[in-house]
């Protein structure tokens, strides 16, 4: 047999318990052998046709207790073999294995909230470069138009320069709202002195006098009563001047005209007389 290794601790007895155990099942067997002893002495004394069969029921008793008592025997000895592999550790040892074990939960716990934190802040690492990329897009959108814009007032200025506009401005001082009506045969336009604005057209269609009524009428609602209009007349629009003349004359409107070429260019089909 292989020697046990040496125990820093006192080892656990198991003395006592075994010779409960034992004691215990010696008297069964004692008690058992009594009622057998006492059965066959009876049965002997009484006499009868049953003994044969009771020594038989006393066999069985008997072996029956000494099957207990080596199932008892075997439990003993397994507990014992489980004893002794449990105090092959020390009690320090335990304790430590112990403490080793809680401060291993201890690292997990703080490795799982760690990777919780690192995910929460990949999260918004994710949002904020979202945000980043949505704020590039818009700045590129922003760009985009402004460049667009910029061409277009680009190719209007170039288009002003190829073009020689007559500008136009009321004096100083002057308190009426100025208009600038460019009367031609085709018909009458108008737009605002000083401002942006798209020209409002009159086209002949029906004949010279339905331009003429369509302008009064616009003259009369839309244009303010305080106004001043500047006639501005290209060849072959004398007629239209004249009826234009004679009913501005007779609302009392102030006005004042001039002859322009007939391809002068005067508004702008989107700022009007506006530069």
């Amino acid at each position: 047999m292989s020697s046990r290794r040496k125990k820093t601790v006192s080892s656990i007895s198991l003395f006592a318990f075994q010779d409960i155990i034992v004691s215990a099942t010696g008297i069964v067997i004692l008690i058992v052998l009594m009622l057998a002893l006492e059965l066959l002495t009876r049965t002997e004394v009484e006499g009868g046709p049953s003994r044969q069969s009771e020594v038989e029921r006393l066999r069985e008793a008997v072996t029956a207790a000494t099957a207990s008592r080596n199932d008892l025997i075997r439990q003993i000895d397994e507990s014992n073999t489980l004893i002794e592999s449990a105090t092959d550790v020390s009690i320090p040892e335990l304790q430590q294995k112990s403490d080793a074990d809680n401060a291993a939960i201890v690292l997990l716990q703080m490795d799982t909230s760690e990777r919780e934190e690192i995910k929460n802040g990949l999260e918004q690492a994710l949002k904020t470069q979202d945000a980043a990329v949505e704020g590039v897009r818009d700045l590129t959108r922003n760009i985009a138009a402004a460049e667009k814009k910029a061409a277009e007032l680009q190719s209007r200025i170039e288009k002003e320069r190829r073009v020689d506009r007559r500008l136009f401005s009321l004096p100083r001082g002057f308190d009426k709202k100025g208009w600038v009506v460019v009367i031609s045969a085709d018909g009458i336009s108008a737009a605002p002195l000083a401002e942006a604005s798209h020209p409002v057209t009159f086209p002949v269609r029906d004949g010279l006098e339905s331009a003429v009524e369509a302008f009064m009428r616009w003259s009369s609602t839309h244009a303010t009563r305080n106004k001043y209009y500047l006639l501005l007349v290209r060849p072959a629009a004398a007629e239209v001047f004249d009826s234009v003349r004679n009913r501005l004359q007779a609302d009392g409107v102030e006005f004042g005209f001039d002859l322009i070429d007939k391809d002068q260019v005067i508004l702008d089909p989107e700022r009007g007389v506006a530069p």
